[in-house]
């Protein structure tokens, strides 16, 4: 047989997640679901060959920064190798009786460090390749507050067309929406543009980590 040559920038990365966070009796409840990539699919069957699903829920669950309960935790497709798998669970939001209550939308999702940490770089950038994710979150203002500060809007192209980052909100008086999207169409950079790319995710990190502000109203 002859080989077959695949190409970074001929690989596509997809990635898919919704949060939708509502009122109840007992406080803000959550449905969470994310489709994964085929790469990154590959990664968690890999992690959970050694790890159980209860302590990689466990983790998920101290990585929120509020306090939480994750509860019908479920993965699909985790044994169908040729499937992208699905990630489902819900949480109970801890929102507490504070007077302001800070709340970072991204949940475990955002990237929380710029991972080219270097100031100066003297090889080219490879990535694996392209991608191209997308996170939704839905989520009602908590009973008994209201909107005191709330994250900007923006976007961010890398050089032509090698990249975008997309962050948008909407809020009305009951909900508040953000969308972030980020595409990455290519998976080599020449090492004159790594400043540009470096400062590109600079900019991701700083988005994806503003905070909704609720304050109790009196």
């Amino acid at each position: 047989p002859e080989a077959v040559y695949l190409k970074a920038d001929g690989l596509d990365e997809n990635k898919n997640t919704s949060v939708n966070l509502i009122n109840s009796p007992s406080g803000m409840t959550a449905e969470f679901t994310s489709h994964l990539g085929y790469n990154e699919s590959l990664q968690l069957r890999e992690t959970l060959s050694k790890q159980n699903q209860d302590d990689y829920f466990k983790n998920i669950e101290k990585s929120f920064l509020n306090e939480s309960k994750l509860e019908n935790n479920a993965i699909d497709s985790l044994k169908a190798l040729d499937k992208p798998v699905v990630i489902h669970y819900n949480f109970k939001l801890n929102t507490g009786e504070e007077n302001l209550i800070y709340f970072n939308p991204m949940l475990n999702e955002g990237i929380k460090q710029n991972p080219f940490k270097a100031g100066q770089r003297l090889y080219p950038v490879e990535m694996p390749y392209c991608k191209d994710e997308i996170y939704n979150l839905r989520m009602e203002i908590p009973k008994g507050y209201k909107i005191e500060e709330a994250p900007k809007s923006g976007t961010v192209a890398l050089n032509n067309n090698q990249g975008k980052f997309e962050y948008q909100i909407t809020q009305s008086s009951d909900h508040i929406e953000i969308r972030c999207r980020l595409k990455i169409n290519q998976t080599t950079f020449a090492t004159e543009d790594y400043t540009t790319l470096r400062n590109f995710y600079t900019d991701i990190v700083r988005m994806e980590n503003q905070e909704i502000v609720f304050k109790k109203i009196l």
